[in-house]
Order: C-alpha cells, then sequence, then structure tokens
C-alpha cells in the first residue's frame, strides 16, 4: 500500500502505482525538475511496488538529484517516480518529447524503464528501457536521453520504474545506482525519424540448413507511410513481417545459411524518402569443410615469405580467411622491412575464433613432409594458435599442435622457428592456423595475446638437396648485452645429410668470436661458440660451414657496453632522430610495446626502460634492483611538435618503488639533440617499501620560446652503493597553454579523447563513443573505457562523437 497525502490506495494490477482518481492535470510545458529544491516535487508520486526502497534526493558536487538502488536491500526492489497527471496539448501530430539526463553507478544489469501511462495509471507505452550493465564505480558522465512521445488528446503520467533485486533467493543480483536529473516534456517538432533498436548484429557461425532469430524494434515518426523491409546482398536472412505501420513495431530476422563461409546483407527500413538500415552479419559451417575452403583448386608448393607487395596488404593470392566468432582477420604487417600476418583481439570486446589458411598443398603420399613456419607472440595471457591438418575437401583430419603462451608482454626480439612432422601418407592438403581468444573486461577470463606468422613452407626431405648442412639454431644472437671482460658460450648443432668428407668450420673474422672445433665428422656434432667482451661495441661475423661443395654459412652477433670501440662504435651521449617529423605527444603506453619514435638509450650499465602492465593500465618502468653498478640510462620521446610563438607544458605521471637514493631528472633537448634545460629532478626518498598507491602528476612549464624539441627521462642509480629506486611513469603529453580571452591568465589546452592509430581509434577517455558518417549514419555507439579500440575505414570523413562533444575525422 502507498500512503498519499493522507489517503490508502490498494495497488491492483490496473493500477500499481496508486494513482489518484480524478486528479486534475498540468501542462505538459509545466514538467520541468531538476531536484534543486532537495525534496520530491508537490503532486509527484513515489511507490514502492516490490520491497520497501523508495527514489531518494541526493546530492554531489552542488548538484541534486533523484537516485534509487537495490543495493544492500536484500529484497527484490520495483520502485517509480510518477509525474502529476499530464495534460498534453495538440501539436499537429507530432507528439512531444522527454528528455532528462541519466547517471549510473556500480552497474551490474538493473533497470530503468520511463512509461507513459493512461489517465487511470495503466501502462499505454514504454517510452524507454535502460539496462546499464557491467562497469564498476561511477559513470564519469551523465548521458543525455530524450524520448518521443505519440501525440495524443488524452492526459496521462509519466512514471520511472526501476527494477532490481538484491534478495539471492529471487534471481540474479541486480543493483546497479541510477540517478535521474533535469526532466522535462516539450513539444517534438516535424522532422521524420525512423530509428532501429540494432545497429549491426553478428549472428556468428550457424551450421548449414540451421536457423537463427533476432528481433529488432523501429520507432517511426512523422513519417508519410508504412515502414517497408527488405534485405539486400544475401538470401540468408529474411524478414517478417515485410511492413509495419508508420509508427513503428517489431520485426524478426531469421539468419539460415545454405552454403558455407561469410555472409553480409543489409536490412533496409524505408518510408518514402526516410531510411535506416542495419548491417546483419553471420558465417555458415560445413561440418565437413569448416573453414569453406576452395575445393576446386589446383595444388601447389607452399612457401610464403608474404614479400608479395599488395596496395591494401591483403593476404596472398588462394589464402582463406575463416571467422567463426566476431569480426576479424589475420591482416598483413610491415615491421623493419620485414612482412608477415598478425591477429590482434585487443580493444575487440569479443570472444575470437578466426583461422587462415593456405592454398591447397601439393604432396605426394609416398613421401615425409614437414610443416616449418616462424611464429612471434606478445601480450601474452593464454590466448591459442591452434595448428590443423585438413584434407583436400577442408575437413579437418589432424590438429597438429596447439600454442599458447604466458610469459612476456612484448614482442620477442626474433621470431622462433617450429617444424612439425605432418603424417605419414599426406596427400594434398591445407594448413590452418586457428585463433581462439577472448577480448573481455573480465580479467580472469581475458586472452588477448597477438600472434605473427611467417616463412610458412612445406618441404619433404626430396625437396631438398640430397647433400646438405642443417644447423640450429640458424643463427647464434647473444641477445643479452656484455659488459667489458664478459664472455658466455651458445651451442650449434650441425647435421650432416649426404656428406662424404668432414665438415670444416672458420670463422669469417674473429672479432671476439671463438669456436671449440675446426672439425666436425661428416654426420655432424655440437661446437661451441665463444665470445669475450673486450671493447664496447655491436659486433657481428659469420660460421662458415663446409664439406666438399656444400657450404652453410651461420651468421654471429653480440653487443657490449662499456669503455673502449668495436664495429660501430657508441659515443657517450644520446642519439637523437633530428629528421623526424614533429608529432602531438600524447602517449599512455597501452600498446604494450615501446611506442613509435621513443627510445631507450644506456649510457651506463646495460638496462633499458621496459613496458609493464598491472591493473589493466600499461607504463614504463626503469629500476636498478639487482643491478651490479651505476645506471645511467635515458627514455628519449620523439620530436614533439611545438610553435616558438606558444607556451606549453609538460605533463606525465609517476610512480616510485622502493626509494632508496635513484635518481629521475626530467630534460628539454631541442631539435639539434643539444640540452636545454633540466626540467626537474626527482629524488624520491618514499616508500622505503614496497610501492606508491596511486601515480602522482606532475605539471611542469617549458621555455617560453620553445620549438620542436625531445623530451628525455634520466634514470640515474647505483646497484654497487644501493640507490635502485623504482620509477613509472605514464600519461606523457605537452599540452599548450593559451591566454584567457579575459585576462592574461594561462589555460591548459585539453587533449583530444581519442588517438588514431592506422586503421584504428584508441579511446584515451572513459565515456561514451559514437561514429557517424557525413550523412548522419550511426556506424557505432557504445560506452568505452580507456585503451579500447574500434576500425575507422581509410579514405572518408567520419564524425566521432565523445561524451556529448563532435570531432570530424578523416583517415587517409
Amino acid at each position: 500500500m502507498t500512503l498519499f497525502y493522507g489517503v490508502v490506495y490498494v495497488h491492483a494490477q490496473s493500477n500499481p502505482y496508486g494513482i489518484v482518481p480524478g486528479a486534475t492535470p498540468v501542462d505538459c510545458k509545466t514538467i520541468k525538475v531538476d531536484f534543486e529544491s532537495g525534496s520530491i516535487p508537490e503532486g509527484w508520486l513515489n511507490v514502492s511496488v516490490e520491497g520497501d526502497r523508495k527514489w531518494e534526493i541526493r546530492s554531489f558536487d552542488e548538484n541534486q538529484y533523484a537516485q534509487m538502488t537495490a543495493y544492500k536491500s536484500g529484497k527484490k526492489c520495483t520502485t517509480a517516480l510518477v509525474t502529476p497527471l499530464i495534460a498534453f496539448a495538440p501539436n499537429n501530430g507530432v507528439g512531444y518529447h522527454l528528455a532528462f539526463w541519466l547517471h549510473t553507478g556500480h552497474a551490474n544489469g538493473a533497470k530503468m524503464v520511463a512509461k507513459l501511462l493512461d489517465k487511470e495509471g495503466k501502462e499505454v507505452k514504454v517510452l524507454d528501457e535502460f539496462i546499464q550493465a557491467d562497469h564498476a564505480g561511477f559513470a564519469p558522465f551523465w548521458d543525455e536521453r530524450k524520448v518521443f512521445i505519440p501525440d495524443t488528446t488524452e492526459p496521462g503520467y509519466i512514471s520511472f520504474e526501476y527494477v532490481g533485486n538484491d534478495d539471492p533467493a529471487a534471481g540474479p543480483i541486480l543493483t546497479t545506482t541510477y540517478q535521474i536529473d533535469d526532466i522535462e516534456i516539450d513539444f517534438a517538432d516535424a522532422k521524420k525519424e525512423l530509428t532501429a533498436s540494432v545497429e549491426s548484429y553478428d549472428f556468428y557461425t550457424r551450421d548449414l540448413g540451421s536457423s537463427q532469430t533476432l528481433e529488432i524494434s523501429y520507432l517511426g515518426r512523422n513519417l508519410p507511410g508504412e515502414i517497408a523491409f527488405s534485405v539486400e546482398e544475401s538470401d540468408a536472412f529474411t524478414v517478417e513481417p515485410s511492413t509495419l505501420p508508420k509508427e513503428g513495431g517489431k520485426v524478426t530476422v531469421t539468419f539460415k545459411p545454405m552454403k558455407g563461409g561469410n555472409h553480409f546483407a543489409l536490412l533496409k527500413a524505408t518510408s518514402g524518402e526516410t531510411v535506416t538500415t542495419t548491417k546483419l552479419y553471420g558465417r555458415g559451417a560445413d561440418k565437413n569443410n569448416p573453414y569453406n575452403v576452395s575445393t576446386s583448386m589446383t595444388p601447389k608448393a607452399l612457401n610464403e615469405d608474404f614479400e608479395t607487395e599488395t596496395a591494401d596488404f591483403s593476404l596472398p593470392k588462394d589464402w582463406t580467411e575463416a571467422t567463426v566468432k566476431a569480426r576479424l582477420s589475420w591482416t598483413v604487417k610491415k615491421y623493419n622491412g620485414n612482412r608477415l600476418i598478425e591477429i590482434n583481439p585487443f580493444g575487440l570486446g569479443l570472444e575470437v575464433q578466426t583461422a587462415v589458411v593456405t592454398p591447397l598443398i601439393d604432396m605426394d603420399p609416398t613421401k615425409d613432409y614437414t610443416l616449418s613456419f616462424d611464429y612471434n607472440w606478445a601480450f601474452a595471457n593464454g590466448a591459442e594458435l591452434a595448428i590443423k591438418l585438413l584434407d583436400a575437401t577442408g575437413k579437418p583430419i589432424q590438429e597438429l599442435t596447439r600454442l599458447s603462451h604466458n610469459d612476456n608482454e612484448v614482442w620477442k626480439k626474433n621470431l622462433s622457428t617450429m617444424e612439425l612432422l605432418l603424417p605419414r601418407g599426406t596427400d594434398d592438403c591445407f594448413i590452418a592456423f586457428e585463433y581462439n581468444g577472448n577480448d573481455t573486461h573480465e580479467k580472469a577470463n581475458k586472452r588477448t595475446t597477438a600472434y605473427q606468422l611467417d616463412n610458412i613452407r612445406v618441404y619433404s626431405e626430396s625437396s631438398l638437396p640430397a647433400s646438405r648442412i642443417e644447423v640450429s639454431p640458424k643463427e647464434i644472437d647473444f641477445e643479452t648485452p656484455f659488459m667489458i671482460g664478459e664472455d658466455d658460450n651458445l651451442p650449434l648443432t650441425i647435421v650432416g645429410k649426404g656428406l662424404t668428407e668432414e665438415i670444416a668450420l672458420s670463422l669469417k673474422e674473429n672479432k671476439g668470436f671463438t669456436i671449440d672445433k675446426n672439425t666436425l665428422p661428416a654426420s655432424g656434432g655440437t661446437v661451441q661458440v665463444h665470445f669475450e667482451a673486450t671493447k664496447k661495441g655491436v659486433f657481428s661475423t659469420e660460421l662458415i660451414l663446409k664439406s666438399g661443395t656444400v657450404t652453410q654459412v651461420v651468421p654471429l652477433k653480440a653487443e657490449v657496453q662499456g669503455e673502449g670501440g668495436g664495429d660501430t662504435p657508441e659515443e657517450k651521449s644520446y642519439t637523437f632522430d633530428t629528421a623526424a617529423t614533429p608529432i602531438d605527444l600524447n602517449e599512455d603506453f597501452e600498446s604494450k610495446q615501446m611506442p613509435s619514435g621513443w627510445s631507450s638509450q644506456a649510457l651506463e650499465g646495460t638496462r633499458s626502460w621496459v613496458i609493464k602492465t598491472r591493473d589493466d593500465n600499461s607504463y614504463i618502468q626503469m629500476t636498478g634492483y639487482k643491478a651490479e653498478g651505476k645506471l645511467v640510462v635515458g627514455l628519449i620521446s620523439p620530436l614533439v611538435a611545438m610553435d616558438a610563438a606558444k607556451e606549453y607544458e609538460l605533463h606525465f605521471d609517476y610512480k616510485v618503488g622502493f626509494a632508496n637514493g635513484a635518481s629521475l631528472s626530467v630534460n628539454l633537448y631541442d631539435a639539434t639533440g643539444k640540452l636545454v634545460k633540466e626540467l626537474k629532478k626527482i629524488v624520491a626518498t618514499e616508500p622505503a617499501s614496497g610501492y606508491g598507491e596511486t601515480f602522482m602528476k606532475e605539471s611542469l612549464s617549458l621555455p617560453k620560446g620553445s620549438a620542436n624539441s625531445f623530451i628525455l627521462f634520466e634514470y640515474q642509480g647505483d646497484g654497487a652503493s644501493k640507490a635502485t629506486t623504482t620509477y613509472q611513469i605514464d600519461n606523457v603529453k605537452v599540452n599548450v597553454k593559451e591566454k584567457d580571452p579575459n585576462g592574461s591568465q594561462i589555460v591548459e589546452k585539453q587533449p583530444l579523447p581519442f588517438v588514431i592509430r592506422g586503421n584504428e581509434v584508441v579511446v584515451t577517455k572513459e565515456g561514451n563513443v559514437s561514429l557517424y558518417t557525413l550523412e548522419g549514419l550511426r556506424l557505432f555507439s557504445k560506452y568505452c573505457y580507456e585503451g579500447d579500440r574500434f576500425p575507422l575505414p581509410m579514405g572518408t570523413v567520419y564524425i566521432l562523437q565523445v561524451n556529448g562533444k563532435s570531432y570530424k575525422l578523416l583517415n587517409l
């Protein structure tokens, strides 16, 4: 029961909110409520339909609003805030707008429903149903909602109904906090609108002949006639009914694939000249050919290095892509002049299962074959790469291996080679590399390891020279830099095939390398490659293996840091890329690898600044922990674009760990690499153990007249004297300072809430993000967290809206 002005009303099903009979209606344009009075407005109902919670007036940051939550109620909660009876004045048939601001906190699935009721309290129409799921704390911004109310001459009520649950015995816990403010009703305009509840939908993979349905709601406003539906570009999708009244309604889309592979269609809704489209995706799965390979392909030898140039970096001819879950593709990339294929699901926000499949491989079942490929991995957290053998019809025969890594945060320096012996008797076949991952916000289930593949080939013993020398590894690289006076050994395994003479070993040049054997039997053996660091530099030579007319060459590499000279002598000063193109600096290190244009350079010691990730945040770190001597290591930014006529500030966040005397200095160098000024020197004294609880923010004014410049963070420590403080740096930005038009006060220019990297938009400020065409077609809309990514097609102008502010983008 609800007590309202001393009268008790029973909640009948037809009148659940206890509407007062015979109320005098108020003009719809008088509904303007901001709750600044500190109480529920006079004439409004605050009703507990289920449970005992009601909407409350709360305040924060000098703003008052109505709030409702089921949190800690221990019960199911259905609670409504209801307007007085409203008289809707005629508006030429174009209706009204209900506008309000909505804010959510600790979201986990409770919903808030705006309803139109008749004068008896019965539900006429659901105007808006809002369900915010899955975000901790309060959203950083309020969401402006604008809801259409059809034209009516009948008076009625608007209710804001909260539906949640805090009783585990009654169902899932749904306790999202909702806050509403600035409720207003006004006349709508005569604009023609046709909106769909779904902008795009992926049915994922369905077996051939099976079907799946999707219900889509449409809302028409001021349309000239009924809404007609059509499906373009695919016969795998159908829609029923084919028409709706001009006010809208619901249609059912059915996906029923009859052939394998990817399917795409545009569902078009049309009324007069008003059109809205929904993109539909799906994939048909043939159990006997799950990757939809072409069975009419002519078999050929496989030896693919992806070096064939294509303008769009597309996969080589006859390679197949099969996206089982989510629309993420293997893409051709180019790093350091080398082309390879890569997959990285980070920022997609979906479970991913996608495969890249070779052309049909020409094989003789009387021979033995080996699959060889190079691969790399990064940001490793358990995503899997399965390598599968398919027969000539595309049917899986055997899973050859399944790779999974959890051991590194950045790309390894060199790709690793894997060789797999194919089953004896294998005839013409395909090889599938299937990626399985999940980019979820649930950290325990997040699996987004990125993989790279290169030099994929299948060979048989008979396709190799009968007489040859095989080595493992293919090169000797002492990856860890030496200090002068240090030395080390690495083994090299040598196998002679079909040789009649012993194997002679020789070094092209010494350069600090030696070997423990000069000859091996024709069958091969193991040799130890030794390197002794006597002077500073980068050293390389070749180990030459020869047996009769057969020759094999093994590259040898080593680096020494310390005093002296070598092949590439290093000066005891920092090196700057003075030919670089200046950029706007705004780096958050969320790529999880050393960003382009940045470098770590050691003047003393062998340490480097490294990217680290903790609690889903990436930053760059330097420490002297366990170092044996002095450390002077610089972190150098790209060349930063600055106009000498303007004034600038440098901003960065930093955190300290195990403070014991090491320092961090911040320096400005001009475009020629000359030191301009030490901006700040930090010698942290706390915390003496552990790490600071949060990153500290630092803002430094750059000298007036600064033009294009480099920022250099220099770490100085000493392992011998135990000055080994750890410093972590994040969110490095340079902002212009502008004059306030009302005076001389300097105002910071805020950085953009996004950056464009290649064909992706990376969100740098949490909030509501939408992407539109110039024509107003919405391509993307969701609540994004910092670091989330979404694709930005090339060659077209788009409008990006972040938290209500619009930006025009052109991706060339």
